[in-house]
C-alpha cells in the first residue's frame, strides 16, 4: 500500500475533517506545529491523496481536502488500521492495553508541549 503510520494519521485527519480543515486545527489535533505539518503533508499532495486549498472559513488561512484518491486509499487502509490494533489490544491485555495507551498520550502530549 506504501503509506506510513505518519501518513495515515494525516488522511485520517483530512477524512475527519468534512471537506476541508485549517492546516492549524489539523496541526493542533495532531500536536505539531504547522510547518512541519505542512513540510508532512506535501508527499500526500504530490501523490494526489490530498490537496491544498484556501479555507473559506476563515478568510487566508489555507487548509487541506481530502481527494477521491485519498479517500479510496484511506478505506482501504483503515480495516487494516483497526485490525492491527485490535491485535494489539487482544494481546495485550485489558491492563496492559491501557498502561499502553496511557503512556503514549503522555509521551505525545510532553512532545508537543
Amino acid at each position: 500500500m506504501g503509506l506510513r503510520i505518519t501518513q495515515f494519521t494525516m488522511l485520517a485527519a483530512a477524512t475527519a475533517s468534512d471537506g476541508g480543515a485549517s492546516l492549524s486545527d489539523v496541526a493542533d489535533l495532531l500536536g505539531m506545529d504547522r510547518t512541519t505539518l505542512s513540510r508532512n503533508l506535501k508527499p500526500l499532495e504530490r501523490d494526489g491523496l490530498i490537496v491544498f486549498c484556501d479555507d473559506e472559513m476563515r478568510g487566508r488561512s489555507r487548509a487541506i481536502r481530502i481527494t477521491k484518491k485519498g479517500e479510496t486509499l484511506f478505506g482501504k487502509a483503515e480495516p487494516i488500521w483497526r485490525r492491527v490494533q485490535s491485535n494489539l489490544k487482544s494481546d495485550l491485555g485489558p491492563t496492559e492495553w491501557k498502561q499502553f495507551h496511557t503512556a503514549i498520550t503522555t509521551a505525545s502530549k510532553s512532545i508537543s508541549s
